[in-house]
């Protein structure tokens, strides 16, 4: 079900896709910081 929106509480982050069929925070809603584990980061991309 998708999220329904409204102010994001603290603790909380809103992650968000550019792919619109991701299930993102836009379908299961604000997540807990605590649960973050670290930060991915492209290390190779291919630009034609």
């Amino acid at each position: 079900m998708p999220y329904a929106g409204g102010i994001v509480p603290p603790g909380y982050l809103f992650l968000h896709s550019s792919f619109e069929s991701s299930y993102d925070s836009r379908y299961f809603g604000p997540l807990p910081d605590a649960g973050i584990l670290g930060l991915a980061r492209p290390v190779f991309t291919f630009d034609p």
